[in-house]
Order: C-alpha cells, then structure tokens, then sequence
C-alpha cells in the first residue's frame, strides 16, 4: 500500500496509476488511455528509439527509463503513459525529493535559529546602547553643573579681590592722602617760588646771586614730583587756550572778555591737577576769560 501511495502522491487526479502487479513490471490500466485515439501502425512503423526521442531503450521485458536532465515524476509518468516504469527510480527520487526538502528544512531552521540570535544580541546591544546614553545624559548635567559652579566660583572670586583691592586702596588712600597732600602743598609753593626767582633774573640786566637758589630749588622740585609719582599721584597740566572743566580746575583769576566765544577759556595756568587712584586730590588753579 506504501508504494502505490507514493506513486499516487506525485500524479494529479487525471493521472492515476494502478497498482503494480505481483509481477516486476508495472503496466498503465486500460482506463488511463481511455478517450486518447488509438495509434495507427504508419504512426507506430517509427522504431521505439525513435518514438520516444532517444529517451527509452528495447529490452526483453519491455522498455527502461533512462535518467533525463532533472525530469519531474510528472513529467516522466506523462512521458511513459501506458508503458513500464521502473518502481525503483519513483522510489528513489522520492527519497531524493524527501531528502533534499529535508536539507532545506534543516537550513531554514539554522537560519531561523541565527536570526533568534542575532534579535537576541540586537536587543542586548539596545539595551546597552540606551544605558550609555543615560550615562552621558548625566555626565553632561553633571559638565554643566560643574561649569556653572565653576563661574559662579570665578565671580565671586573677581568680585572678592576687587572688593579687597579697593578697600586697600581706600586704606592706603586715608593714610597716604594727608601726606600726599602735604608733599602736593610744598611742591607748589617752591614751583612758585622758583617762578618767582626766574623771573626775577630775567628782569635783572645785572647778575642777582640766585642762580645757585634757582639751580637747588630746581633739585628739590624734580625730587618732591618724582616721589609723588612713585607714590601713585598723577599731575596733569591744563593748556591755555582749552575750556575750564570745573571739575579738574579752579579759577582763581578772571580776565575780562568782549569776545562771547572766549568765555570760560583758560587764559594762564598757576599750578597742575593731582589725581590719586582717580580721585581728584587738588585742582589746577587757572585763570580764565570771562565775556561781558
């Protein structure tokens, strides 16, 4: 029963084969060419070789099947309709067909167990991937945090030397400016009186004897300015003909003035402006224009 099973499995319903006899060859059952006409002897003269293109053989017992190019079992039960067919080739390409779907079988489920781990290893590589990305996610607030802390740190630090810069100044200015402003004092009378001396000599036609006074107050004068600069005084010299600033310069002379635009214009400079750690110690004395 197995075998005519297997015969039958590879015929369609039209192309039923009927059960082999007890003896070796299998002969096609008179239905299945029923409704085919019947070959005339002109149609069968042609040798059996020739008949079947060179694919069959004349034996004793009838003809033999050779093996065709990669031939279906279809294909051969059409071609040896109402002939023999050998019971041995239908069972082994059976069994070729059983073993090669079988190898194929076996490959899909390599390659199904493959893709269930390269999903598996996928999803581990995911998981990873998303935890790194947590940790830099962190990290990151965790650079700006410290980025912030650090500026705020610098802040306050350039806030706190500045504070501490200006209160030493300020200390140093309260116990320097009542010296300073004694040294600024004896500076300008001895410009002053040096002024005086030299003009005195030029009025003179006749030598005077204060050259040498002139030349010593000349020292001392050079000397008491240098060590106001040391000290952090700036001088700065008003020039005639500019405008009086109020702020920097005190009149202490005023010259009468037709011209409205020479209003308020330096007309002779007594002393220089004393600035320390850009506060104004003591202004220039000028004398300016004034219109009427």
């Amino acid at each position: 029963m197995s075998e005519e099973k297997n015969v039958q499995d590879f015929c369609s319903d039209d192309e039923v084969i009927a059960p082999p006899a007890e003896t070796e060859e299998v002969t096609a059952p008179e239905e299945e060419n029923a409704g085919y006409p019947e070959q005339t002897e002109t149609e069968n003269s042609a040798p059996e070789e020739e008949r079947h293109g060179g694919y069959f053989d004349t034996f004793p017992n009838g003809p033999a099947l050779h093996h065709p190019p990669s031939p279906s079992v279809k294909e051969i039960l059409k071609k040896t309709s109402g002939n023999s067919v050998s019971r041995e080739l239908i069972d082994s390409m059976i069994e070729e067909n059983r073993a090669a779907f079988a190898e194929l079988t076996a490959k899909n489920e390599a390659l199904a167990a493959q893709n269930d781990t390269l999903l598996a290893a996928n999803e581990s590589l995911q998981a990873q991937l998303d935890s790194l990305g947590e940790r830099l996610d962190r990290l990151t607030a965790q650079v700006v945090n410290t980025n912030r802390a650090v500026t705020m740190h610098e802040t306050i630090e350039g806030n706190l030397n500045k504070e501490l810069q200006n209160y030493k100044n300020d200390f140093y200015g309260k116990l320097a400016t009542p010296f300073l402003m004694q040294m600024i004092s004896l500076c300008i009378e001895m410009t002053k009186e040096l002024e005086e001396l030299l003009d005195e000599i030029a009025a003179s036609e006749e030598p005077t004897g204060h050259e040498d006074v002139v030349s010593s107050l000349s020292y001392y004068v050079e000397k008491i300015r240098g060590s106001l600069v040391n000290s952090g005084v700036e001088m700065e010299r008003p020039e005639e003909g500019e405008k009086m600033d109020p702020l920097k310069h005190q009149i202490v002379r005023t010259i009468p003035s037709d011209d409205p635009e020479m209003n308020g214009v330096i007309e002779s400079v007594r002393s220089s402006t004393y600035t320390y750690n850009n506060k104004i110690l003591l202004r220039a004395k000028v004398a300016v224009y004034k219109s009427k």
